[in-house]
């Protein structure tokens, strides 16, 4: 006897034309008759790589989303972007290591920077009879080389060295990059080697001359204008909201390390604070004009937080009526939020912990059961 169950699992499978003829019937076959159709040409439907689509859909929408993310980045504001003006465009043509008659022709024109350079200046150039075909292409090829995969436009980090270049595109580079090696800011201007060794044979008398004609240059007023101006760029986009996040105080060793990060040469920054700091802020931080300092070395994001942080060391001090009363941290915390709650929103424990460990008046010490006190300083 046959087995049934096999009968049903039998791997023959019918084809198509023989299914059409046995399938079960409702009198209008003549009408839907397939006459012109021939059923060995029909591909049976395979199953469709699901995992396959996925992926290529992801890629497809990666592409999408990086090509999109910096179209959709709209210019509201440097408090508002992620970005900077790249410095680039302003370093003088110098830096490119022409020849002397490569880099005259440019002068002549007007070319002091690369800016007109990366906007195709060359195209415009290119039929003035005083630029040959050969300086033509030996300025192309040195402006490719030395551009590289630089960001000409938007800067999502710090080129300090580029920055420096630009700064001083106006001034002596010789004399510049004498008065730089004090601030062990070495080779950052592209001195070819004849201004090099012009410089090493220097008399140490000449030296000193070059130095502070070096440091008039750097102070004029258009310099410092563009210095402050650059700086306050970096304190909006890459500082202050940083800083939103750590409750609108830090320090200024927090604030040096944020300015590594966002850099591309992080062993430049120091050298960099340093030099600001002695030729245009009077012994300053630099970035302390954006800021405002509450304590030595301590900066609050504007004068509401400063003014907060004040009310906090105010509130707190009042409590201690002897120079022997201590409080511990949740109880001290307790009372200054019912005392200030009134006029404050809100006050997280974080910033109250902050003013208690940045303020000059108290510290925080702990007991035996690890419990966190607060006593005066």
């Amino acid at each position: 006897m046959a087995n049934p169950v096999k009968g049903l699992h039998s791997p023959t499978i019918p084809s198509f034309e023989e299914t059409l003829k046995t399938s079960y019937s409702h009198g209008l076959e003549s009408i839907y008759k397939l006459e012109n159709v021939d059923f060995s040409t029909v591909k049976p439907l395979h199953s469709i790589n699901q995992p396959e689509i996925q992926t290529n859909i992801a890629k497809k929408a990666d592409i999408l989303l990086t090509e999109q993310s910096h179209q959709l980045e709209l210019d509201l504001g440097t408090k508002y972007r992620t970005w900077i003006k790249a410095p680039l465009p302003q370093e003088p043509i110098q830096v490119l290591g022409l020849s002397r008659h490569a880099e005259k022709c440019l002068l002549d024109l007007g070319i002091n920077q690369l800016e007109r350079l990366l906007n195709g200046e060359l195209q415009n150039i290119s039929s003035l009879k005083t630029v040959g075909q050969g300086h033509l292409d030996e300025i192309a090829k040195q402006l490719k080389e030395y551009v590289g995969s630089q960001p000409q436009e938007k800067a999502y980090g710090i080129d300090w060295g580029s920055w420096l270049r630009a700064l001083m595109s106006q001034c002596d580079r010789r004399k510049v990059e004498l008065l730089l090696h004090k601030f062990e800011l070495f080779d950052q201007l592209r001195l070819n080697s004849q201004e090099g060794m012009e410089i090493k044979r220097l008399p140490p008398e000449h030296q000193k001359i070059w130095k502070k004609d070096a440091l008039a240059e750097c102070c004029q007023l258009e310099c410092r204008k563009k210095a402050i101006a650059s700086l306050e760029e970096i304190a909006d986009v890459f500082i202050k909201p940083w800083m939103l996040d750590r409750e609108g105080i830090v320090k200024e060793k927090e604030l040096i390390e944020r300015l590594e990060q966002v850099s591309y040469q992080p062993e430049l920054v120091k050298p960099i604070l340093h030099f600001l700091r002695e030729v245009y802020f009077e012994d300053l931080f630099a970035f302390r004009r954006f800021l405002v300092e509450v304590e030595p070395e301590v900066y609050c994001i504007n004068k509401y937080i400063a003014h907060q942080y004040s009310e906090i060391v105010d509130c707190i001090s009042s409590y201690f009526y002897k120079n022997s009363a201590t409080y511990l941290v949740p109880e001290l915390h307790n009372f200054v939020t019912k005392e200030l709650l009134p006029h404050w929103k809100d006050m997280s424990l974080e910033f109250f912990m902050k003013a208690i460990r940045f303020s000059s008046l108290f510290r925080i010490r702990k007991d035996r059961q690890a419990n966190l006190f607060v006593l005066l300083a």
